[in-house]
């Protein structure tokens, strides 16, 4: 499941027990009472992710009524007297970058509202209208309860229905009356097979929900065999099924395009000739490791001079972040205030920020890409920084990003530690190599360019179905 603020924290009785005796096999999830369990372990957990997310700001208190099934009267003013409009479902942030290129094709060749489904409706508002994309940004409704559903679907009457790389959050009562009262079609985009958790209850509940949602699906558009091959044993119909490029690849080369890595260099006050690592998306487990290995390269003769940027996974660990630099004897700046002349020149960039990681990896020297160094994270996405051309790093592990990964390891354009305490020899390694970094960054960029064409694909299959 997409890791939410807040959901690592110990659940609750029925959950515990309902995940216990299924790791013990005293439950089985195939079982009447094993699918009963998990339903009803999982309403609660339901229940609580909403509270975690209103909590923490994600949605907002005037996101309630249209998470109770209520359309707010803003959004059905703007889709009245206007074509029956797009559903989107990305829930979070790179679901939504990586979409929005796709999104303004959509709007040029069918004039359609979009309302988009995500787990923090403001952020997916700010991103749209910086693509300069108007959209209506609703919280995912709380309940698959019929009258509940059909009123939310009377404010909305999709004509189609788009879920990006999963159909997580639809629930499948909301999916069959779309269709069965409204016509919509079901495409799902740049769908891959998530890391087998056979173990953990709650993907138990997503796969139920998978089952029952999947024959609804028009068609699928899959970015590797394996998960074409999951679909299939599932029950999706081969015909409905087309393997495509990852659409990361389109996204990342359209926001290499926009970015002057010179110009960034200079708005954020790095002078030219002086070293710079990015480490990305790093979670708070990641943070001590790679903020002494960061220690490490500085020691390193001829490195002392070397600017880090590091991006947290989530901007609640910004502060604890900044209080940790002193331990390593570094000084640290958010990224809101970068070029303040008070700071100290050789302070550690900490991003506090949403949506910049991707122009930030265009002045790196090297890349570090973070959620890989620790057994229990899956990865992020290598292709931002590789569509710049730069020297990239990745962790041991990145379950998440396998086919992507392997692709560029076979073709020389990343480094994969064994280790995740190789992580200081290997920055040296490649801050001391120009010419290792400009034949990783090369074929990285090269790789990137030839693994495009996803949007066109996408937008093929949707015409197709008549849309």
């Amino acid at each position: 499941m997409s890791a939410l603020p807040g959901m690592k924290r110990r659940q609750g009785t029925l959950a515990r027990f309902v995940g216990n005796r299924l790791a013990s096999g005293a439950l089985r999830p195939d079982s009447f009472l094993g699918r009963a369990a998990i339903l009803a372990a999982s309403a609660r957990v339901r229940w609580k992710r909403h509270r975690i997310l209103f909590r923490d700001g994600y949605y907002r208190l005037s996101d309630l009524p249209s998470a109770l099934g209520f359309i707010p009267g803003q959004a059905r003013r703007e889709l009245a007297g206007k074509p029956r409009p797009i559903l989107l479902s990305a829930l979070g942030l790179g679901e939504m970058l990586n979409i929005l290129p796709l999104l303004r094709r959509l709007q040029e060749l069918h004039p359609r509202p979009i309302v988009v489904l995500s787990r923090n409706p403001a952020q997916a508002s700010r991103l749209a209208r910086a693509e300069g994309l108007s959209i209506i940004a609703l919280p995912y409704p709380l309940t698959d309860f019929p009258p509940l559903v059909s009123r939310w679907l009377r404010g909305i009457r999709p004509a189609l229905v788009l879920a990006m790389e999963t159909l997580e959050e639809l629930r499948a009562g909301m999916l069959g009356r779309a269709k069965s009262a409204y016509g919509a079609s079901l495409v799902l985009l740049n769908h891959d097979v998530p890391p087998d958790s056979s173990q953990d209850w709650r993907r138990m509940e997503v796969e139920q929900e998978f089952r029952r949602t999947l024959p609804m699906v028009d068609a699928a558009g899959v970015v590797t065999e394996r998960a074409a091959a999951g679909l299939v044993s599932r029950g999706l119909p081969p015909e409905r099924i087309e393997r495509m490029p990852n659409l990361k690849f389109d996204t990342a080369r359209r926001a290499a395009s926009r970015v002057d890595p010179a110009a960034e260099r200079k708005r954020l006050g790095l002078k030219p000739d002086v070293p710079v690592l990015v480490f990305g998306s790093v979670y708070p487990k990641e943070q001590e490791l790679l903020l002494d290995a960061y220690r490490k390269v500085l020691d390193r003769p001829g490195l002392a001079g070397t600017r880090l940027i590091l991006a947290p996974r989530y901007l609640r660990t910004v502060s604890r972040i900044l209080d940790m630099l002193p331990r390593y004897g570094l000084s640290g700046v958010r990224l809101t205030r970068a070029v303040d002349p008070s700071d100290p020149p050789d302070s550690v960039i900490v991003v506090d920020t949403t949506g910049d990681l991707r122009r930030l990896y265009s002045v790196a020297d090297v890349a570090l890409v973070g959620g890989s160094l620790d057994p229990r994270l899956r990865g992020h996405n290598p292709i931002e920084p590789a569509a710049f051309g730069t020297a990239t790093i990745m962790g041991p592990y990145a379950p998440a990003f396998a086919d992507i990964l392997s692709r560029f390891l076979s073709g020389d354009a990343i480094l994969q530690l064994a280790r995740p305490g190789d992580a200081a020899e290997t920055l040296i390694a490649l801050l001391e190599d120009p010419a290792a970094r400009g034949r990783l960054g090369g074929n990285a960029r090269r790789i990137v360019s030839e693994q495009c064409g996803a949007e066109d694909r996408c937008l093929g299959m949707i015409a197709a179905l008549g849309r």
